[in-house]
């Protein structure tokens, strides 16, 4: 196996025959050829399961300042699985903010789960949220159509420290936007080392909005990106840097892959926002079970009520019955352990709260008894009032 800086030279000697000998700038297509490199060890990956968690820092309230992220901030953790065009997410949410002051910024006890299931032909969600001990569960289910707002929550893991974006936004870019920028101009290829290996400094502007785009590209880890920086054009008059920097790890002896990627944005300099991704569990092109994209994949406890929701504008209003004068949402089933089923029409009135009921009843009875206790108190003044008239006339 050739070491680094044999595969950078090796590459150099090749974008020579593009070049002028001594020149200071190099083709776009030399670039783009690299670039396409970069992905395609990424695209041999077709299924797998990814555990990961991604930290991002908050502002202090008062202050404004950035607090570190690895001592307060939000904590997403993410369970990803996939198949080729079908996924699932797990992700659980929860946040803890302390000011430099001691001060709470965010709840400690606040916590949010989601379960999303995308296919080419439908959705499934659910949904828990927790603030106490209860943990409510709402579910759907439906065409993909009709689960268009959950696309947002995904992204395509095989980009994950490619792009120097904050992680909330790589649901919007993909593959393509390595080698898309084929309109560029000032592009350099410079040998550099990062982290002690040797990597390909690759750096041009995009003419489109004339970002100054920077790639470090190790051939050692079969031209893996461990550094990426996106800045602002020279005609802003303000400096914004977006950048991202991967640590990797060889996954299942065939692909280098992130173990923790690092995001941070500045700002003239200043650091203004900043999150950690870790992963702890990567696996490829293993053998997924259909059944975790269907509903069954929600694993809802028995009895869950789950909305249907169909392609039609306006959802078939519910029929109230003799047994359910307030029927549930239209469209609502029930997942019996193993497939939906229509709402039992003896099934207890959910409009009918069974705590006001039972607190009536208590009332009822406290009314009774506080009466009864008071004709008995009455009687017994009553005869205390005719013993004592009866001894006095004896006497």
């Amino acid at each position: 196996m050739r070491s680094g800086h044999q595969c950078c030279m090796a590459y150099f000697i090749l974008a020579s025959l593009f070049t002028a000998v001594g020149s200071a700038g190099v083709e776009p297509a030399v670039q783009i050829e690299l670039e396409r490199k970069c992905v395609e060890q990424r695209k041999r990956i077709t299924s797998g399961h990814v555990d990961f968690d991604i930290r991002t820092a908050v502002h202090d309230a008062k202050s404004r300042e950035l607090l570190d992220v690895n001592k307060s901030g939000l904590n997403h953790e993410f369970d990803y699985l996939w198949d080729g065009d079908k996924r699932r997410l797990d992700e659980r949410s929860r946040g803890t903010a302390v000011s430099p002051d001691g001060r709470i910024i965010l709840p400690a006890n606040g916590m949010i789960e989601h379960r999303i299931i995308l296919t080419p032909e439908e959705f499934a969600y659910r949904n828990a949220t927790s603030f106490v001990d209860e943990a409510p569960i709402a579910a759907q289910t439906g065409p993909r159509s009709r689960g268009k707002q959950f696309e947002s929550k995904f992204f395509d893991i095989r980009i994950l420290g490619m792009i120097p974006l904050s992680f909330g936004l790589l649901h919007h870019h993909g593959f393509e936007d390595f080698y898309e920028y084929a309109d560029r101009y000032d592009c350099e290829l410079e040998q550099a080392t990062l982290d002690g290996r040797e990597v390909i400094r690759s750096i041009y502007r995009r003419k489109k909005d004339e970002k100054l785009v920077t790639l470090w590209i190790c051939p050692e880890l079969d031209h893996s990106v461990v550094q990426a920086e996106f800045t602002t054009a020279i005609s802003s008059p303000e400096v914004r840097t977006h950048r991202i920097h991967s640590r990797f790890e060889k996954r299942d002896s065939d692909f280098w892959f992130p173990v923790e990627c690092e995001f941070t944005f500045h700002r003239n300099g200043t650091l203004a926002g900043h999150e950690l991704c870790k992963v702890s569990k990567a696996e490829f092109n293993i053998a997924v079970d259909p059944v975790s994209f269907t509903l069954a994949g929600l694993e809802l406890p028995a009895g869950s009520f789950v909305v249907e929701l169909t392609n039609s504008k306006k959802e078939a209003e519910p029929t109230p019955t003799e047994n359910q004068p307030n029927p549930p949402v239209a469209n609502t089933k029930v997942w019996d352990g193993k497939e939906l089923v229509m709402p039992s029409t003896s099934a207890p009135n959910p409009s009918e709260n069974p705590i006001e009921k039972r607190s009536g009843w208590v009332w009822f009875q406290m009314f009774h008894g506080v009466a009864g206790l008071g004709l008995l108190c009455l009687y017994a003044w009553l005869r205390y009032r005719r013993v004592r008239a009866e001894l006095k006339n004896s006497a």
